[in-house]
This record gives C-alpha cells, structure tokens and sequence, in this order.
C-alpha cells in the first residue's frame, strides 16, 4: 500500500468518526426541561441566515477546474523566466564596451571576405605602380598597353593585376600574413600596363574572358601570372599547416573570449544581485548592528564565491570555445580553397559548432540529477535554437543585400537578424516543451501538480486535525 493510499484511507476515518460522534452535553433531566419550554417563534424569524450546509463530495467539474487551475500555474512560472531577459540584456550591452558581448564575440570570426583585407595586398603598391610604367614607358613618352600592345598616354594608363587582388584571396591568399599579401599585390609577374578602360572594364573576372584585347599577348601575360601566384599561394602539406596553425589561434582567441566573458558575466550577474538585494533589504540586509564597512566585506566575499564556484564552467566554456573556433576556422579555410566565405557564413559555422559541442555535453555529460530523456530533451533545444539563429544570420543579411547601398543597411540587417534568432528561439523552445517529445514536461507538471495536492491535502488535513482536537473529537 502506497503512502499516498495510507494517508487517503486515514482521512477517511476521520471524516466517519465526525460523522458518527455523539459527544453527551448535558443529563437526561436539564434536556427535558428544555424541550418541555416552547418554542420562541419570533427568535427563530428574527435568524434571516440559513446554517451551513457542508458537502464533502467532490465533483468531477470542481476537479476539473483545479487541475486547470495547476496547469496553468505550473505553465505561467515556467515560461515566465523565458520572458524575463531584463538581466541578459542588461549584461550583454555592459560586456559590449569590453568586446565580450554575444555580438562582439561574433566580431571575431576570421575576416575571410576580401574587402576587409583589400588594404594589405595594396600596401606600397603606388610606389611598385610609377616603376612599372616607367619600365614600359618609350621615348615619346608613351606606355605601351600590354594587352593590346598600342601606345596610350600615361594619364590614361592603369596597371592591371593579371590575375585580380579578390581571386588570388578567394585560392589562397586569405591564408598569407600581411607581408605576404602585400608581396602578392605587388608582384611584377602578376602586374600590367593597359588602358584604363580595359582596366575597369575587367575589374576582378579572368583576363581571357576580356574583349577587345591580343590573345598572343594575354595568353602568355596570363599564364606568367599563374605560375607566379600559384608559388606564392600555400597548398598541399603546407596548406594543411597553415590551416592547423590558423585553427590553433582563431580557437586559442575564441576560447579566451569565451571564458573570459563568463567571468565578466557571472561578476555582473552578482553585482545585479547584491543591487536587488539592497533595494529589497536595504544596505546591511536585515544585520543593523553591522557597520558598512561590515556589509560591504559580506557582500564582495559573496560575489567572490559566486565566482570561484563557477571555475569548473570557465574551463569548459574556454575548451567549447577553442574546439569550435578550431573547427570553423578549418572548415572555412577549407571551403574557401574552392569558393569565398564570407563572414556571415563564418558566423553560421561558429553557431553550428558551438551547439553542437554544447549538445554532445549535454548528453554525455548531463547535470547531476538529470535523466537521459531530459538531456536529449534539452540537447535537442541547444540544437534548434542553433538552427533559428543560423536562419537569423541569414535572414540579417539578405535583408542588407537588399538594401544595397542604403545608409545603415547592415544596421537594420543586424537588427532583423537579432529579432529573428531571439523571438524564433522564444518560440522554438516554448513549442519544443509543448511538443514534448521525450516526456520530460509531461513529467515536470505531472510532478508540479501532484505536488501542490499533496502540499494542499496535507495542509487541510492538518487544519482539520486541529480543529477536531479543538471541539473533544480527538486526542491532543
């Protein structure tokens, strides 16, 4: 028998012993005389109210209805701290100023797009510019065009990278240091007079796709440039090198930010709490014999403890970092061997990494207490909202390609992407616990309800003991 069943059935004979009790509260011969007196009519018309009536049934409506009532209870207290993000945010834009907010961390994936590097292949490039068309410069003063071997006039005259700054990034040279890609922009094997015109009119596509030049002369310019940049363009073991050594720092980076927003993190969430805690308490928290002094030492050796005790997650969040950081910089400088990726995707490969790392810890390394069905539970949350944040990166940037050129287009194209990944990773997490996959809120309410009955039975059966030792029906 249950101690649920126990408790039921002694309530129960409680209930029948009040039923039943007969307690004597005068003799035979003091009864008589009263019911031998008449009636006073005009004190019973004088009582307007009815005695009680008690009904100990319970129907199954009443039932019903308190059920209801738990359910929602049970849902209002858990989705309300889905809305309260006051904190967070507050935290995230205090930790902005220092670069460790959510979107300062973004700011340090890798700067594979090329127009953020763009400056380090032209380094003294004006300089390497005057020495090539004076090389190419005749007695008339006039330079002769490479590509179509005409004399033009020095003001008309640009030299042309053979093979462009942005394709010699997009093979490769995104993995060259500074110097090296200062070296690549200014390499005379890569460099031509031509006209202006043939300049701008090629910009950054293939030399042999341009109309209007000498193929006898392009073709060769063409394939000299080739075999200069393919030398100066890692590959082979010691792109794999370069890739590993890169991986290593960009982690190294990532994984040092990561702790250390942690720290900064868990430092304000205390000070908020200590601030909360005066504004409820007062300064000395209910200890008016203490002096301030007193109380601030109490206060900044609880913070100090709440710090200490994270230590454990500092080292994890700096390994989670590291290893994701590692892994989307070899990822990316993978795929850019075959197509440019810009930063946005960069950011998207950092997001999938982390929840991933983060989900594989949930389920191999669950929270004391928790079982296997919850972990999934809460693996599966960390791996959608991944997802709804991916999608948000995307949905910010299509909307600042559509922009275009617009004033504070990447702006709006943050903000768009912002309301997406957070209102979506609401709502995802919300229809996750409502969809219930594995059991696990099912479980929660089912035992938020049972418990507030229990609570609530054991209450009313204490009041009831009370008042039955209170009118003789049981011992005290």
């Amino acid at each position: 028998m249950t101690e649920r069943s126990e408790r039921f059935r002694a309530r129960r004979a409680k209930l029948n012993m009040a039923e039943n009790a007969i307690v004597p509260v005068a003799d035979a011969d003091l009864v008589n005389a009263m019911l031998s007196q008449e009636v006073d009519r005009s004190l019973i018309d004088s009582l307007e109210e009815e005695p009680p009536i008690f009904n100990q049934r319970v129907t199954e409506e009443e039932i019903a209805r308190c059920l209801s009532e738990l359910d929602e209870q049970f849902t209002r207290q858990k989705y309300d701290a889905l809305f309260n993000g006051v904190e967070d945010t507050l935290i995230d834009q205090l930790l902005g100023p220092l670069g460790l907010s959510r979107s300062a961390l973004m700011e340090t994936d890798r700067k594979f797009v090329y127009k953020d590097v763009k400056k380090e292949y032209e380094k003294s490039f004006s300089s390497t510019r005057r020495k090539v068309i004076e090389k190419n410069r005749d007695e008339s003063g006039k330079v002769r065009d490479a590509f179509t071997g005409k004399l033009i006039k020095e003001n008309e005259t640009d030299v042309d990278h053979i093979i462009s700054k942005k394709e010699a990034h997009d093979r490769g040279g995104f993995m060259l240091s500074a110097g090296e890609k200062a070296a690549l922009g200014n390499d005379p094997n890569n460099l031509a007079p031509t006209h202006r015109s043939i300049n701008r009119s090629k910009g950054s596509n293939d030399l042999r796709d341009q109309e209007g030049v000498d193929r006898r002369r392009t073709n060769p310019a063409y394939a000299r440039a080739e075999s200069s940049i393919s030398d100066r363009i890692p590959k082979g073991l010691e792109f794999g090198k370069r890739a590993a050594a890169d991986g290593v720092k960009t982690g190294a980076k990532q994984g040092r930010q990561q702790a250390l927003a942690l720290i900064f993190s868990e430092f304000l969430s205390s000070v908020f709490s200590e601030v909360k805690d005066i504004f409820y308490n007062g300064w000395k928290g209910g200890e008016y014999d203490a002096s301030w002094i007193d109380s601030l030492k109490k206060r900044i050796n609880r913070i100090k403890s709440r710090l200490l005790n994270r230590w454990r997650d500092v080292v994890s969040a700096f390994g989670e970092g590291a290893l994701s950081g590692f892994l989307s910089a070899m990822s990316t400088a993978l795929l850019n061997m075959f197509k440019r990726t810009g930063r946005n995707v960069v950011r998207i490969l950092r997001e999938g990494f982390l929840s991933i790392m983060k989900a594989i810890r949930v389920l191999l390394f669950p929270p004391e207490g928790m079982s296997l069905r919850e972990a999934a539970h809460e693996a599966s949350k960390v791996l959608i909202t991944g997802l709804v944040v991916t999608g948000g990166i995307l949905a910010g940037e299509a909307v600042a390609e559509m922009l275009g050129n617009m004033p504070f287009s990447d702006v709006l194209g943050s903000v768009v992407g912002g309301l997406i990944s957070g209102l979506g990773s609401l709502f995802v997490v919300f229809m996750l616990d409502k969809l219930d996959f594995f059991g696990v809120a099912f479980e929660e309410r089912h035992a938020f309800i049972m418990g507030t009955l229990d609570d609530r039975i054991s209450k009313t059966t204490r009041d009831f003991d009370r008042i039955a030792r209170d009118i003789g029906l049981a011992d005290s």
